[in-house]
């Protein structure tokens, strides 16, 4: 049964799998010892199955019983003991409980260190999970420092045209777009896309995150068209690979509703923001950061198709989910800011907090040199906000 729960879920079916894996365990306990080493590989496997599912405290529940098992079974300096550690790690990403998926991720490093060395595939893959959490809470030079050597360690074993290195580079190549170094992104994207084609074939897992994030560089840099088809390819891969991630299927959305917006398609681009929102509204509660940019794209749309007073709500509470945010980028809170700005004095509201809005977002665009159209933007913004207005009459 765990064979054929590990296909169903491989195959995006992880529903199917649920019910395989919850089976298989109540014929477990009925037969085994409680501590043997099959019920905690199914415990696990089903942890990871309701991850994939969104439902991250089922997961987490079931995870922790592996984990309680494995400790007794294998002890806690164990490689078994140690995947059971990683996938709790990648729960807790999900629920941006970041510090402490950091923790258990530097754990299980240990752990692989002791027991394979430090050139070990798994030593570089812990490595790339560590550099992904710094990464999303801002530690650009430690993120960049555990992909460095990652990918050195990955070279080292596979030689440098390993599918291994997809997922290195397009770490790689996310560090140097947050460092505004879009050049060297690109170059990085187009690599890991190049091996991941030749290697795995073009439709492989492993490239929905080189087109997603690819064709999310060249929306913020007005490459629309080079956009569009790999935004689409990434939501192919995603639904045909990862159907049940409905985190990531949303990811996906929002990024081609950013595309819809730049091309002034504002009605697709809403239409998409709302999907993107009632996938994240079944795996997420109702204040969870992940929801911040969909409902900004969402404010925006309405502001564009000329309602800003829709448009104030889901702007709010965009806005206060990324002020509470420590991993929120300074660009999309710019963005929350200055499309809040334009919605009130659309609708003619606060226009004194409107405008502190909008000098507030101008300083965060102003730190990101591809965020110059912007600066621009609001200063032509503000400029029209204080210019008196001309009265009717001959």
């Amino acid at each position: 049964m765990q064979v054929r729960a590990k296909l169903r879920t491989a195959e995006g079916h992880a529903d199917l799998a649920e019910r395989l894996l919850g089976d298989a365990i109540a014929l477990v306990e009925r037969i085994d010892d409680p501590e043997h080493g099959e019920l905690a590989s199914l415990e696990l496997e089903l942890g990871h199955c309701l991850y994939r599912l969104g439902r991250h405290d089922d997961a987490l529940a079931h995870l922790d019983r592996a984990r309680e098992l494995l400790a007794v079974l294998v002890g806690t300096s164990h490689p078994r003991y140690a995947a059971a550690l990683n996938v709790r790690a990648a729960v807790l990403v999900s629920l941006t409980q970041q510090e402490a998926a950091h923790a258990l991720y530097e754990e299980v490093l240990a752990i692989y260190q002791r027991a394979y060395g430090e050139h070990h595939p798994l030593v570089a893959r812990t490595l790339n999970n560590i550099g992904y959490v710094l990464l999303a809470q801002h530690r650009v030079d430690e993120a960049a420092q555990r992909f460095d050597r990652a990918f050195e360690i990955l070279e080292h074993v596979h030689g440098d045209d390993h599918p291994q290195l997809v997922i290195a580079l397009t770490n790689l190549a996310n560090v140097a777009t947050e460092r505004g170094d879009h050049e060297t992104a690109i170059a990085r994207y187009l690599r890991a896309k190049s091996i991941g084609e030749r290697r795995l074939g073009p439709d492989h897992p492993d490239l929905a995150a080189v087109l997603s994030n690819l064709g999310s560089l060249y929306v913020r840099q007005g490459r629309l068209t080079e956009a569009e088809p790999l935004l689409q390819r990434a939501i192919a891969n995603t639904e045909r690979n990862r159907g049940d991630d409905e985190i990531l299927r949303a990811e996906d959305l929002t990024r081609l509703g950013e595309l819809r917006a730049r091309q002034g398609r504002h009605h697709e681009s809403q239409a998409l923001y709302q999907r993107a929102l009632a996938l994240l509204g079944r795996s997420l509660p109702p204040d969870h950061p992940f929801l911040a940019l969909p409902l900004l794209g969402s404010g925006a749309a309405q502001l564009a198709l000329g309602d800003p007073l829709a448009a104030l709500a889901p702007l709010e509470r965009a806005l206060r989910m990324m002020l509470l945010d420590p991993a929120a980028r300074p660009n999309e809170v710019a963005m929350a800011r200055f499309t809040l700005a334009r919605a009130l004095v659309a609708s003619q509201q606060e226009p004194d907090r409107a405008r502190e809005l909008a000098r507030t977002a101008r300083e965060l665009f102003a730190a990101d040199p591809i965020e110059a159209p912007q600066v621009t933007a609001v200063d032509a913004w503000l400029a029209a906000q204080t210019r008196p207005h001309r009265r009717g009459g001959p």
